[in-house]
């Protein structure tokens, strides 16, 4: 999600790594399909992945847009505690697992293009909408 002067903007995740890939070097490489265990990072600022199948990379960056039980979420909090001391370390290491926040989420899809035709500069075709003080619609683009 980025936040821009008219609040959060979200996208798809395909969508996001589509773009990543494509304005990516070709003498860079991507690890798709590969579940992260872990990832360390050495006084170079280079990044050391360990993979669940046993492999292992190293990289300069690394996204994680690997969903709500996210192995990059749970290794970067708890890096983050592990070099923190006291009661900030118990809180940093906290958001490691995913936890329920008493939110719920319905989704649908909404053709964009018919919900302009019906209301031409709709923000909801841009931007979140609020629909109460603890409920937000988000609108994602979906390529078809």
């Amino acid at each position: 999600m980025t936040i821009s002067q008219d609040g959060p903007i979200t996208m798809h995740r395909t969508d996001m790594l589509n773009i990543l890939v494509d304005n990516l070097p070709p003498e860079f490489r991507t690890h798709f399909n590969k579940r992260l265990s872990s990832y360390s990072k050495d006084s170079s600022g280079a990044i050391r992945l360990v993979f669940a199948d046993g492999s292992c990379a190293e990289a300069d960056v690394l996204v994680g847009a690997d969903g709500i039980n996210s192995a990059t979420r749970k290794a970067m909090y708890l890096n983050l505690a592990n070099a923190t001391e006291g009661e900030d370390a118990k809180h940093l290491a906290s958001f490691a697992e995913a936890r329920w926040t008493g939110t719920y989420a319905y989704r649908t899809i909404l053709d964009t293009k018919l919900l302009l035709e019906k209301a031409p500069g709709h923000r909801l075709a841009s931007t979140p909408v609020i629909v109460s003080k603890i409920s937000l619609i988000y609108w994602n683009a979906i390529s078809f």
